[in-house]
């Protein structure tokens, strides 16, 4: 019994120092991790977020201008695809961004 509470004790602290090093402070009580860097990545998810939405209101508009006559001038689907694109990139981006500066350093 014994050894079994000591190699649990040892797995625990080794899994503790491997996840501290690697994503900041982690508390085993469930309490969360908080990052020692600062999100990076932030800007490059709210543009993410922006060119999406950009996105979703030009697909409402396009179903209006189809559905219901509505005299608007909405984007063509060319557009449509680079804006997307553009949001991909830029949430991977963030993404990047925010795991650069998770890592420890050497």
């Amino acid at each position: 019994m014994i050894s079994r509470i000591v190699a649990t004790a040892g797995l625990r602290a080794t899994g503790q120092a491997l996840y501290r090093g690697a994503c900041g402070e982690f508390n085993w009580a469930g309490e969360g991790m908080r990052m020692n860097a600062g999100n990076r990545g932030r800007p490059a998810h709210v543009l993410a977020a922006l060119l999406l939405g950009a996105y979703a209101a030009n697909v409402v508009i396009g179903k209006g201008v189809m559905s219901f006559g509505w005299q608007l001038p909405h984007a063509g689907d060319v557009a449509e695809f680079l804006t997307v694109l553009a949001a991909m990139i830029s949430f991977v981006t963030g993404l990047l961004l925010n795991d650069e500066a998770a890592m420890p350093p050497e």
